[in-house]
């Protein structure tokens, strides 16, 4: 859960994180990022490897948001002020990441 006003910059950036990069490297962990419009939660899960939910959320510059990315072990949801913006489907736990938890702000 984190709070989120979209600055000048629209490329990829990581809201909240712990564990590696998707696709690319240390194959364990979380992600909560944005890019434009599109608001991303992935996880790495002992099932599946890495796996997203999210999609475009219509963000408006200098307004804030509340983001939040959930995984209940069966479904990868991502809410925006307190709305289900995105839903997937996938199994497995969290891979435990030994890296920091990193939190950027504005």
């Amino acid at each position: 859960m984190l709070v989120l006003s979209p600055g000048g910059c629209w490329k990829l950036r990581s809201i909240v994180k712990k564990g590696g990069t998707p696709l690319v490297s240390d194959n364990n962990g979380y992600t909560l990022e944005f890019n434009g419009n599109n608001i991303l939660f992935w996880i790495y899960s002992s099932n599946a490897g890495w796996r997203s939910s999210g999609g475009a959320v219509p963000l408006q510059f200098g307004q804030w948001y509340h983001v939040a990315g959930v995984y209940d072990g069966a479904h990868l949801m991502v809410y925006t002020n307190g709305q289900l913006a995105a839903s997937s489907s996938t199994s497995g736990r969290i891979v435990p990441s030994v890296n920091v938890l990193v939190l950027v702000g504005p």
